[in-house]
């Protein structure tokens, strides 16, 4: 390679599609090697195939001594016999489960998804602000395409769809793929290689794009770094989280995550923990405060359970060992056993509402009782009773609002309650059958007999129409003999399928599909499947033959029955003007 190349691509990388091109290359080799080598014969061929064996041998000798091997040997069970030197005591059965569980520990934070990330919080970025409207097509009238306004980081074997499938179009002017990251603990700022993008607050789907917004986690490339694990492997990737805007500034900046030395910050939501109920011990007391003036008096260790107190239910009953218990509330150094006391309260106010929630028949006895108190205190049902002046309570409230005392009919026999009161019952008549839309159209149905609708062809007649058919009944007897007729021919759609229409130039396909010319090769510029089934017609399409005859045989139909109409017209006409003419004649005669 040329010096001034070479030059060239450290200070300003490669081109852009450099890696997409060199991966088709490097595909379309193996299928131009074996182009050549079927093509050629005699010496060449034998020089070829020479060549080729040797390749592969040397492919193998490679995967070979790239093999895992297992180097590990087996401790001998039995103990070594003598002291070891001290020197040689931490070589002796390493154990490194401290190494491994600090490891377990930063695997679980990271997959916690807890980060000490500098910004916790950024603005929301509505969809407008990041999409554009791309309108494509002839007259620009398509809208589904959108153009991605900021900017977006690309992988290295990201290779673009077809642009009929790509929805969302990423701007390579505003692809980044490097960084300035700044580490927390060193103050200084390395610019590293982007690996990917971990998580876009704002959505998930601007993570998946890679698009890059203030507060967005990105992973980097900091093996150049040098930072190691707790096992001392070297870390390649590490999270950071962007702090500028990257379309105002022209850069990313970003800050390291450092899940060791700073708190973390739970940048994903997750659920509230339940709060541990522990009893914090009590403060020992100082060194400095004992001594031999001052005694200390000997403390004891005491279990103190939690006393649960009784709570308002509406039936409670409680049992205490301990008189003294029971009157100061404490243990007492005298104990004195009585026995188990019982305690038992029960509130008069709940009975009303369990008598308000009872259904059935206590409710109608309570209803009655109701109303032989009424009657007994002299009340009259359709004005106001007397009024003594006293408060008789909310018992004594009156419903001033006539109620039918019918017993319903429902409630007559059996146990069965009045259902109209709680159901209410719905009917929709449907006067207009579902009938399909494409066999009514067109006479065939791509679901066929498992179709939902009604396949019927047959029209239905409002009401002025059903009178004129009472009217003219000879028309139309005609005019269902003639669908008889067409009905009873072979079963082909009289219209095509993709424009709806009669035939213009009808063709057939081989799947058995019938189409107008024009709508088909139209169609198969799109699509090469049939409009029907949906299989591959592969441009081929015949001649109809049987739609034209019937379409002929329909228009030579037509032209008779014009026919015959004007010649009855005529006859009508002459017939009267020949029976004046012959009267004439006869009279001349005479």
């Amino acid at each position: 390679m040329n010096e001034y190349i070479e030059e060239h691509i450290k200070r300003h990388g490669r081109r852009l599609d450099y890696y997409e091109r060199k991966r088709k290359r490097e595909a379309r080799a193996s299928h131009r090697s074996s182009t050549i080598a079927q093509k050629a014969f005699g010496l060449k061929a034998k020089l070829l195939h020479a060549k080729r064996h040797a390749e592969k041998v040397q492919l193998k000798k490679t995967l070979k001594a790239h093999d895992e091997r297992n180097v590990k040997q087996k401790e001998p069970e039995g103990s070594k016999e003598g002291a070891l030197p001290t020197f040689l005591l931490d070589r002796e059965n390493q154990r490194d489960a401290k190494a491994m569980s600090s490891a377990i520990k930063q695997k679980r934070k990271e997959k916690a998804a807890k980060y000490a990330v500098p910004l916790p919080k950024v603005r929301g970025v509505a969809e407008e602000e990041v999409f554009k409207v791309m309108r494509t097509g002839k007259n620009k009238s398509k809208s589904w395409k959108r153009m991605v306004t900021k900017p977006t980081f690309v992988g290295e074997g990201f290779t673009r769809k077809p642009v009929k499938m790509e929805r969302f179009v990423r701007p390579m002017a505003l692809r980044y793929k490097k960084a300035n990251v700044t580490h927390p603990d060193l103050k200084a700022t390395f610019q590293l290689q982007i690996i990917g993008v971990k998580k876009n607050p704002q959505s998930p789907m601007y993570t998946q794009l890679g698009v890059l917004t203030k507060g967005t986690i990105i992973e980097v490339n900091v093996s150049e770094l040098g930072i190691v694990t707790t096992g001392g492997k070297v870390v390649f990737g590490k999270y950071a989280q962007i702090t500028n805007n990257p379309e105002n500034d022209g850069c990313i900046n970003a800050v390291l995550s450092m899940t060791d030395t700073q708190p973390a910050v739970p940048f994903f939501k997750k659920g509230k923990s339940r709060p541990a109920n522990q009893r914090k011990r009590d403060a020992s007391p100082s060194s400095g405060i004992a001594g031999p003036s001052r005694a200390v008096p000997h403390t004891k260790s005491e279990v103190v359970l939690p006393s649960r107190k009784p709570g308002a239910n509406l039936l409670s009953a409680g049992t205490k060992r301990l008189k003294s218990q029971r009157d100061d509330g404490g243990f007492s150094d005298e104990e004195t056993r009585d026995g188990p006391d019982v305690k038992w309260t029960a509130k008069a106010s709940h009975q009303a509402a369990a008598q308000e929630i009872l259904a059935g028949d206590e409710a109608e006895a309570l209803e009655e009782r109701r109303n032989k108190k009424t009657k007994l205190n002299g009340d009259d049902e359709d004005g106001i009773g007397p009024d003594d002046g006293l408060y008789h309570g909310q018992n004594a409230y009156k419903s001033h609002l006539k109620k039918n005392k019918e017993v319903p009919k429902a409630m007559r026999v059996g146990p069965q309650r009045n259902t109209s009161s709680t159901i209410r019952q719905v009917t929709i008549v449907d006067y207009q059958p579902d009938v399909c839309k494409d066999y009514k159209e067109t006479g065939y149905c791509g679901f066929g007999d498992t179709c939902k609708f009604l396949h019927d062809r047959g029209t239905y007649l409002a009401g002025w129409q059903l009178d004129q058919l009472a009217a003219n009944p000879k028309k139309n007897v005609a005019d269902s003999d003639s669908d008889g007729d067409t009905d009873s021919s072979e079963d082909v759609p009289f219209a095509c399928l993709i424009c709806r229409k009669p035939y213009t130039d009808p063709v057939v396909t081989r799947c058995g599909h019938y189409f107008c010319s024009a709508c088909a090769i139209k169609r198969f510029a799109k699509t090469p499947k049939c409009r029907a089934c949906g299989t591959a017609t592969g441009g081929i399409f015949n001649r109809a033959d049987k739609v034209i005859a019937k379409m002929q045989k329909k228009k030579a139909a037509e032209e008779n029955y014009d026919d015959d109409e004007g010649c009855e017209g005529k006859n009508d006409v002459q017939l009267e003007g020949l029976g004046e003419a012959s009267g004439s004649s006869d009279e001349e005669e005479e």
